[in-house]
């Protein structure tokens, strides 16, 4: 254990990972039930025990640490102890990003500190699976948390595994550890309201912790479990001022605009809706059949020049109606979709608060998206320029999502002429219409529904 030359240290390095990979890493494997892990590897980590790679879930195990302990506990069973305890992390505890944060959280409602929240999270996590571990396989963890270096923390720590494990760890007993092994600690179920009261008994405990720790950052997850856990954050806490502060936690510092974006995409990706395709009867092509005189509004496709002297003015000018040549051809589609949402002052903000409408109206959207069709969005406060968002027919998603989310706040009027306009340019839309009804010109548009 003197000072090494870089060489005698690449050789150890060598030494252990072979060690692994031919002795150890089959045995632990095989207790785990073959968890699909790659190859642990042995490196320099500076004063952290092991960790998971976040990429390809591979455990790197800290050279320096297995060399430290080793003049206490022989090195087969110091990384049998390591590879047990960061597997069962893997396998049982936290499992995914949706449980860790969520016990987090338990423990930063009782701490009110963010540092706190996260020492005894990963301690709660640890005692989990260290006990899992000593409860369902044969494990050196006991004999590992005898020898190891303890800072005062990590002896209360021990003082409990001494009671739930019975196993004497060479440690004095705490009185609070009485309280700490009554907690039902390998009860997936329970876990919330257990690391609750962990945290409660043990938040003016937390002291330096020791040279060597295994702790678990959020940084440790990959995109593409992130990704995963979202939906199941976003259904558990539907709150999007958590789901905001969550992202946050994960290191994403993203607007407040993307998370209320996410949020809705996720929760709105666990309510499907049927739409029932509208049988079409036409085809045949259309012919003149009769003129009419032209509006301001209309467009001037079908002009007849002759019929109009030439002259483009309201009343004056002709355009041709046309009609169905009557070859009947019948075919089934789904429709276009016009989604008309309130977003004045009575509604729910949706930055702030789950709001059904914004909601309901993005799993309308999705209904239509999927099945190729477009959506128009009519999304207003008051009519006034500024309180109202139009967005024309579309297959953009991104571009539906943010106009539904889009929140104007004040009073509640509707263009009618806005609306028609949307109904006429997709010639038989399904219509969406989400408002509490506390509209000024309620009637005006209960008319123009009727028609």
């Amino acid at each position: 254990f003197k000072q090494k030359t870089a060489y005698e240290i690449s050789l150890g390095l060598v030494g252990s990972e072979m060690c692994i990979r031919d002795r150890i890493w089959p045995k632990v494997r095989e207790k785990h039930l073959y968890p699909p892990l790659p190859k642990p590897k042995v490196d320099k980590l500076g004063n952290t025990v092991a960790f998971i790679s976040a990429v390809n879930k591979q455990i790197i195990i800290n050279f320096d640490y297995v060399l430290e302990m080793s003049r206490k506990l022989e090195i087969r069973k110091i990384l049998e102890a390591i590879l047990d305890h960061e597997i069962a992390h893997y396998t049982f505890c936290p499992w995914d990003v949706c449980t860790h944060v969520s016990l987090y959280m338990k423990s930063l409602e009782i701490t009110k500190n963010k540092e706190k929240a996260r020492i005894l999270t990963d301690y709660f996590m640890d005692v989990v699976v260290n006990t899992y571990c000593v409860s369902e396989m044969e494990t050196n963890i006991p004999s590992f948390y005898k020898v190891m270096d303890k800072s005062s923390f990590d002896k209360l720590i021990c003082s409990l595994y001494q009671k739930i494990w019975d196993y004497d760890l060479g440690v004095e007993e705490f009185e609070v550890a009485k309280k700490l092994a009554k907690i039902p600690y390998l009860d997936r179920n329970k876990w919330e309201r257990s690391i609750k009261l962990f945290s409660l008994f043990l938040r003016d405990y937390i002291d330096k912790t020791s040279k060597y720790i295994i702790f678990h950052p959020f940084d440790r997850y990959s995109e593409d479990e992130i990704s995963r856990g979202l939906r199941k954050i976003a259904v558990k806490f539907r709150d999007p001022l958590k789901f905001k502060k969550i992202i946050e936690i994960l290191g994403k510092k993203e607007s407040a605009e993307f998370a209320a974006l996410a949020f809705y995409r996720e929760l709105a990706e666990e309510y499907k809706l049927l739409v029932e395709r509208k049988k079409i009867i036409g085809g045949g092509g259309l012919y003149p059949f009769i003129l009419k005189s032209w509006e301001f509004d209309e467009p001037l496709n079908d002009l007849d020049l002759f019929n109009s002297y030439g002259k483009i003015l309201p009343s004056v000018t002709k355009i041709w109606r046309k009609k169905d040549a009557g070859l009947e051809t019948k075919s089934e589609k789904v429709p276009d979709c016009l989604i008309i949402i309130d977003s004045s002052g009575s509604m729910t903000n949706p930055f702030y608060k789950l709001s059904f409408a914004v909601l309901g109206a993005m799993c309308a959207a999705n209904a239509y998206l999927d099945r190729n069709s477009k959506v128009a969005v009519y999304n207003f406060g008051y009519s006034d320029e500024g309180s109202e968002l139009i967005v024309n027919y579309t297959k953009d998603r991104n571009l539906v999502h943010r106009a539904i989310i889009t929140y104007f706040g004040g009073g509640t009027t509707i263009n009618l002429k806005n609306v028609e306009k949307l109904v006429q340019l997709a010639g038989n839309p399904d219509v969406f219409m989400i408002t509490d009804m506390e509209i000024y010109n309620l009637e005006d548009v209960i008319k123009l529904f009727k028609k």
